[in-house]
């Protein structure tokens, strides 16, 4: 008999994350061509970017070793889960995006709950000195 087993991987690297409203999401996945899954899980829609594995030898066998790279996010809050978004876009009038609901899905969980915690504590910088901090001794 086969033996079958689901392995999560053991660390995500997500090596850009943008958060933006629902609406720059929605602008993302059409300026992309609209060929990408969105996901929704727990309140954060979810826009990944995976990295192909046969652009690294170093992500193929991070792959292996349960080590999973997005290369980028696009997450945006949104409360409730709906199956589909209309595409306001001129070039994508009355496409749609579909939206699958990956809450059933552990690493969206924790992606999902890392992100609701991130947001919650991040703040915007406010003043010069704190975006762009000097290296003065």
């Amino acid at each position: 008999m086969t033996r079958i087993t689901i392995e999560e991987p053991s660390e995500l690297v997500i090596h850009r994350l943008y958060k933006v409203s629902p609406e720059e999401l929605l602008k993302a996945w059409a300026a992309d061509g609209g060929q990408r899954q969105v996901f929704w899980t727990n309140g954060v829609l979810m826009l990944p970017f995976k990295m192909a594995m046969l652009l690294s030898a170093i992500v193929e066998t991070d792959f292996i070793n349960g080590k999973e790279h997005w290369q980028e996010l696009f997450c945006a809050d949104m409360e409730q889960f709906t199956k589909s978004i209309e595409v306001d876009e001129a070039h994508l009038k009355g496409t749609k995006m579909y939206i699958t609901d990956a809450s059933n899905l552990p690493l969206y969980c924790e992606v999902a709950a890392w992100l609701r915690m991130r947001y919650a504590t991040d703040r915007i910088p406010i003043t010069e000195q704190e975006k762009f901090p000097s290296n003065q001794m």
